[in-house]
């Protein structure tokens, strides 16, 4: 053969062999986007024969909180309903092929349930699928939940920063016996105070110090997003002489309890108090502010109130509301499945409140939730809209301290 004939036949399967590479590549990729699409359909569906036929033994979800699921576990969740969606969105799927092994990702909106919690979310996934007997199958399934960033805020001359909060650690005798263990924190100029009552048993994760590093009730785990706010917090924990508050908070002595939280926070700051509550914490707010009604408080925010007896043994009903004679904001998950806080009880409770001078119904939608429908991590503590509702609640507060005056 001659010298430029050997030269033409080297080229040629120089570039012959990357155009196959590419080739194998595109084929590769095709096959890997119809197992996912299989899968996507298979989950919008409930379809457990193809996630079971395309999901390896191995396979293994990470969920956005955290939570690692096999694959056994997971199918069980959609046999058992737990988890059902009523559309899912895909886009920006991008795939890459590296010899047996495939990484996707991809975004997805989801609506729907999950782990049975309504979810309205956008979510970014990852997926590595292994080539085996040649066929594609999944073998791992991460899940991150898309947060839209908090607006950027100009912050003023003087705003409150980390270094200028000032925290005290207090114990207040209780009307039942024992003491009532505080949290105060205040940033260098508040122009409000926030007294915050939680629901459940009332127990605060105090650490042994007195000090506060915990908490995930959805005015607890936000007290610095308050504080960035100008806005001081005192949170408030069980009489010590009590296991548990679940009937204590609609009681004349937790209202006296109530009433030296009070005069605690105006020997610190003497600016308007609000009192904040969420779940069963709304019926020690709205007991405590039927029976202050000479000035002492300039607000109340019901979160998430218990509207609805069973289980629940005590609601926001029990309490004369009437009474109540300072501005109220009612806010409410517009998917809370807990059964004491239905979405129609805000309605209920805002039109209870006819002594109030300003009140309002704020209804919120989407978040991140797991586990149970009543616990912190449920939409009914409004879970992943922590900015959202801090920034809208201190909003309407600043725009009806002006209507503190309370209603003779």
């Amino acid at each position: 053969m001659k010298p430029h004939w050997v030269i033409v036949v080297l080229l040629v399967l120089a570039l012959a062999v990357p155009a196959q590479i590419v080739a194998q590549g595109s084929k590769a990729e095709q096959q890997v986007r119809t197992v996912a699409s299989e899968n996507m359909q298979a989950v919008l569906e409930a379809d457990i024969a193809p996630l079971d036929r395309n999901w390896a033994a191995e396979f293994t979800a990470i969920q956005p909180n955290g939570t690692v699921m096999g694959k056994a576990e997971l199918l069980e969740q959609f046999k058992s309903g737990k988890i059902k969606y009523d559309s899912l969105e895909e886009s920006d799927a991008r795939i890459r092929i590296y010899r047996n092994t495939a990484v996707m990702t991809s975004t997805w909106k989801r609506i729907g349930m999950a782990f049975s919690n309504p979810v309205n979310v956008q979510t970014r996934n990852t997926y590595v699928f292994v080539k085996r007997g040649g066929r594609w199958l999944t073998v791992l399934e991460q899940i991150t939940r898309i947060v839209p960033p908090p607006p950027v805020k100009e912050q003023a001359a003087g705003a409150f920063t980390a270094a200028s909060q000032v925290v005290e650690i207090a114990d207040l005798p209780s009307a039942s016996g024992g003491t009532q263990h505080v949290w105060y924190a205040a940033p260098a100029k508040p122009w409000a105070m926030a007294i915050v009552f939680i629901g459940g048993d009332g127990v605060v994760p105090f650490e042994a110090d007195g000090s506060l590093k915990g908490g995930r009730s959805i005015f607890l785990r936000t007290r610095q997003l308050w504080l960035d706010q100008g806005i001081a917090v005192l949170v408030a924990g069980k009489p010590s002489s009590l296991t548990g508050i679940w009937m204590y908070r609609l009681t004349d002595a937790y209202a006296q309890d109530i009433q030296a939280l009070v005069e605690f926070a105006r020997a610190r700051t003497p600016v308007p108090i609000w009192l904040f509550g969420h779940s069963l914490g709304t019926n020690a707010v709205a007991s405590g502010a039927s029976r202050l009604t000479g000035g002492q408080i300039a607000g109340v925010v019901f979160g998430s109130a218990t509207t609805q007896h069973a289980p629940s043994k005590e609601i926001v009903f029990d309490v004369p509301l009437a009474a109540i004679n300072v501005p109220a904001l009612v806010i409410a998950h517009e998917q809370d499945a807990c059964p004491n806080s239905p979405p129609d009880g805000g309605s209920r409770l805002r039109a209870a409140l006819t002594g109030s001078p300003a009140n309002d119904l704020v209804f919120f939608s989407g978040g991140e939730p797991s586990g149970g429908p009543c616990d912190n991590t449920a939409l009914h503590s409004f879970v992943g809209l922590d900015q959202e509702v801090v920034a809208r609640v201190a909003t309407w507060m600043r725009s009806n301290n002006a209507n503190s005056s309370p209603r003779r």
